[in-house]
């Protein structure tokens, strides 16, 4: 027992369970409907769809769906065993995540690593993100092992982003860290005069790269799945995952804290802390300031290094215990809050997950019970909610169109955004006749419409009879 305790291997355990009860993450995520929908389509008729059937207003465009397989790994758990099962089912294999980057744990390491998860939860819940969770830190934990310097490493390669390509669109961030590592350690090694052989490594990022076009999409998922969302300027101004993380409370303190850890890390340990790994945190960290989409590959790099190289040598007992006191405080914190969270959703119905969630759940019912369903407007965070909830309502815009261009030019979320924000012009184009939003929507461009129903969470407009 001794011996356990003192290698680290029961405070590793304590970590991992710990880790593992902060991923359990029960609010429904406002994508979690659409990618539903789309994977119960596949499971059931078993054809991959790619033109648009969930929409009345831009029926059959076409668009490259990187996140097939996971649509259909999620409507199978979800058929068989439910949203609680997903819930931990992706709790797991975030923590199997962070198990394979930590290679040491003491205290210190144990509140680092536990802040770098609770930063990561910023993107992580029952997503694709989780799934990008794993399969970056698998890509960092076997670059540090050099695995690129065999021939069967291009086809491991080729093969694994094959998977990855299918699953998340991030995989386009590892393509990027991966040629980016193997281009500075060249460089690095080179310069110091060590043997390198650079043949394969470019082979390996080949192999890669051509993993990534091994889809039913091939160019469309590159061009509408990866591409049209860099490139949509609405997408960039408008929804909350492109934008800073230092705008969202309490996940940017966390974010400035690793920052502070990771650039005390560099201070003290630059001499031990290979530069291309301190380039590439460097810029993940940077560019979560420009969008927090990006925050959870960060964490990945912080829980990476942190298991490494955080450690604090002072002989000052009043330094000590003031780590020791802020460290425990926030490991208090942390699991009261979590505590918090548990408590409010274990036990509830999916109806009530669903409300507890901020959806729209009564105001359905109404507009189900009484057929209000034509030329659907509805808020566009509850898209994939209406998509899974209310199938017999197509609905304007949800999470999978927010770069998706009309005949005219303009993004559909950027129509969206026109008629929140009093421009409305666009009503010639759409014919809305139903709203369905929530009690703070700008309705000024629709003063033609009458309330039917309100609740605390939504309220139902209808056309009233005659007008244009």
């Amino acid at each position: 027992m001794k011996n356990l305790l003192t290698s680290g291997y029961l405070l590793r355990l304590l970590l991992l369970v710990f880790v593992f009860i902060l991923f359990l993450q029960f609010i429904v995520d406002p994508d979690f409907g659409w990618h539903l929908v789309m994977g119960k389509k596949l499971v059931e008729s078993g054809v991959i769809l790619r033109a648009d059937q969930l929409s009345w207003t831009m029926p059959g465009y076409e668009w490259g769906n990187s996140y097939f397989l996971y649509q259909a790994f999620l409507a199978l758990l979800y058929n068989y065993f439910g949203y609680y099962c997903l819930v931990v089912v992706f709790a797991l294999i975030s923590t199997l995540a962070v198990f394979l980057l930590i290679r040491e744990v003491d205290l210190l390491k144990f509140v680092a690593i536990a802040l770098g998860v609770r930063l990561a939860l910023s993107n992580l819940a029952v997503r694709p993100h989780n799934l990008s969770f794993l399969f970056f830190a698998i890509l960092v934990v076997l670059l540090e092992k050099r695995f690129f310097t065999k021939r069967w490493h291009i086809l491991f390669w080729f093969a694994f982003f094959t998977l990855w390509a299918n699953v998340h669109r991030a995989f386009v961030v590892g393509i990027g860290v991966f040629a980016f590592y193997l281009t500075v350690d060249y460089l690095y090694k080179k310069s110091f005069s060590q043997k390198t052989k650079i043949g394969l490594p470019i082979f390996c990022v080949l192999g890669a790269l051509a993993g990534s076009f091994i889809t039913p999409f091939s160019l469309d998922l590159w061009k509408s799945g990866v591409a049209g969302d860099f490139l949509t300027i609405e997408n960039l101004q408008y929804i909350a995952e492109w934008q800073s993380v230092v705008l969202f409370f309490e996940n940017n303190i966390y974010f400035f804290v690793t920052g502070i850890i990771f650039i005390y890390i560099f201070l003290t340990k630059a001499k031990k802390l290979e530069p291309t790994w301190f380039l590439i945190a460097a810029f993940l960290f940077s560019i979560g300031f420009v969008s927090s989409n990006f925050v959870f590959f960060w964490c990945v790099l912080f829980i990476f290094i942190s298991s490494r190289y955080f450690t604090i040598s002072t002989k000052s007992r009043l330094a000590r215990g003031v780590l020791i006191i802020l460290g425990f405080g926030f490991i208090v914190y942390v699991s009261y809050s979590t505590y918090v969270h548990i408590r409010k959703f274990v036990g509830s119905n999916m109806e009530e997950l669903l409300a507890k969630s901020g959806y729209p759940v009564e105001a359905v019912k109404y507009m189900r019970a009484n057929s209000i369903n034509s030329n659907l407007l509805g808020q566009y965070n509850w898209g994939g909610f209406l998509l899974w909830q209310y199938p017999e309502a197509k609905v304007f815009i949800d999470g999978r169109m927010a770069s998706w261009k009309t005949p005219e030019g303009k993004s559909i979320l950027g129509v969206y955004m026109d008629l929140e924000n009093k421009k409305c012009e666009w009503l010639k184009r759409f014919n809305v006749k139903t709203l369905l939003v929530s009690k703070n929507f700008n309705l000024s461009c629709f003063v033609n419409f009458r309330e039917v129903y309100r609740d605390d969470t939504a309220k139902v407009l209808v056309k009233k009879e005659g007008e244009l």
